[in-house]
């Protein structure tokens, strides 16, 4: 049974059932056909018995008979008797032996006499001046017996017909119920031996299991599909921001070797080749964090932390790159506004959000940075920072990008060749690790706003 399919088993099982039923359905007309009838010849039996019964008189000291007295009819006997048991009128069946019956009144009995089986009912009767007397009605069961045979004969023909009929009938049910499964395992397999992960199951609309099934599998499938799309986006991504350093690593080193004359230009050289390589090390740890990350084995260790006294510190170390484009930083924090987290991802947060306010903000202009306690969503106190900036903004279309790795928004961000993109990827995973969530506003040439909400704890 195990090597059969399931549609197979569940046929046999089902034709199985079907033919239990039958035997049973079958045993059950058998009993009560049979006792049908046997009550439906009996009771034919004492109506006849009955009706005739008026149809006795008594006249002139003797019995006589109307015209609707019946001796014989149906298959039906009848006979009168004195209550001395001897006949008066009457007939009794060829091959009965009515000596050996002895009467019952209001009784019928069951004989078999002459080799066949015979219904038998007495009763006695009243005429005023006469008396009692019996009367005796006798049939054989043999027209009953056909009768149920022909019933048991239809019955045999019928059942393996309906059990038949079953078989194909849930064949076919239980082919069309399994025919999404097949297409289940089609695309799977469609999608298993190719590198195709556009297949989709497309079942359409349904409400049993195997619909609900296709559309968990599809769900999947979008979700395999766009992880190895990320996967595929990241490692060029990470090729290409690895291989732009490693030539200019490759091609100063060169130049030392072949062309440097002075101290002075294998020291430039060289200063290059540090540059390049710290960028690169900044990439490698970047990436190496992402992949703790998404395996979740990230830790972080926990502290008490003044999110204000940390914004302000911040604040005042970036000041220093602001001032290289005239940008003025101003923080505006509450002190005492405390979280629990860990404060070198903090920190890091803030250097990222506002190394990036600077970078892509406006010569001469200004960043804000804001630290306030506000309400989340859940109704909880919480602390609301914001890095604001008035320079070249972010298109709409672009918002929603701007956390995945790699991704730049422009060529005017492409510029920077010290950024690795994966900035705000890093800012979004170690705002969301703190329990806390970050936003971001922006309009092309005004400026850009990212509020950061991270849990207050009292």
């Amino acid at each position: 049974m195990k090597h059969l399919s399931i549609k197979l088993r569940v046929t046999i099982w089902f034709t199985v059932l079907m033919a239990v039923l039958a035997v049973v359905a079958f045993c059950f007309i058998f009993y009560v056909g049979q006792n049908m009838v046997k009550a439906s010849s009996k009771d034919k039996l004492i109506d006849f018995v009955d009706q005739n019964c008026n149809d006795v008189l008594y006249k002139n000291g003797a019995l006589t008979f109307s015209d609707g007295f019946d001796y014989y009819k149906d298959g039906m006997y009848l006979s009168v008797y004195s209550l001395d048991k001897k006949l008066i009128r009457g007939k009794t069946p060829q091959g009965f032996d009515n000596s050996k019956v002895k009467f019952n009144a209001n009784e019928s009995q069951t004989l078999k006499s002459g080799g066949k089986n015979w219904f038998i009912y007495d009763t006695t009767y009243y005429l005023d001046n006469y008396g009692n007397f019996w009367v005796r009605g006798i049939v054989n069961d043999v027209n009953e017996q056909s009768t149920f045979s022909t019933l048991i004969y239809l019955a045999a023909i019928v059942l393996p017909i309906i059990i038949l009929i079953a078989a194909f009938g849930g064949y076919f049910i239980t082919k069309r119920a399994f025919k999404p499964v097949r297409q289940i395992a089609e695309s799977a397999n469609k999608i298993n031996d190719g590198t195709d992960l556009s297949q989709r199951i497309n079942l359409g609309e349904g409400k049993d299991e195997i619909y609900r099934l296709a559309r968990v599998f599809d769900n999947m499938f979008d979700r395999l599909e766009a992880s190895f799309e990320n996967e595929r986006r990241f490692t060029n991504d990470a090729s290409h921001e690895l291989r732009t350093p490693t030539s200019v690593i490759i091609s100063q080193c060169e130049f030392a070797l072949e062309n440097a004359e002075t101290m002075e230009e294998t020291r430039e050289a060289l200063y290059i080749v540090l540059e390049q390589a710290e960028r690169i090390s900044q990439l490698i740890s970047e990436l190496l964090a992402i992949a703790r990350a998404t395996k979740g084995t990230a830790r972080l260790n926990l502290d008490t932390v003044d999110i204000g006294e940390l914004a302000s510190i911040v604040s005042e170390q970036q000041q220093e790159e602001a001032d290289a484009k005239g940008i003025t930083v101003i923080c505006s924090a509450r002190p005492g506004l405390v979280t629990v987290g860990d404060q070198s991802m903090l920190m890091r947060i803030f250097i990222n959000l506002i190394s990036n306010a600077i970078k892509y903000g406006r010569t001469n202009g200004h960043v804000w940075v804001n630290v306030s306690e506000g309400e989340a969503q859940n109704g909880e106190k919480s602390i609301i920072c914001s890095v604001r900036d008035d320079g070249i903004g972010i298109a709409k279309e672009n918002l929603d990008k701007i956390w995945e790795r790699f991704f730049r928004v422009d060529q005017s961000r492409n510029s920077a060749d010290d950024s690795t993109g994966l900035g705000l990827s890093m800012v979004k995973w170690m705002t969301e690790a703190h329990g806390g969530t970050i936003t971001v506003q922006s309009e092309l040439g005004e400026g850009t706003e990212f509020i950061l909400s991270l849990p207050e704890e009292m």
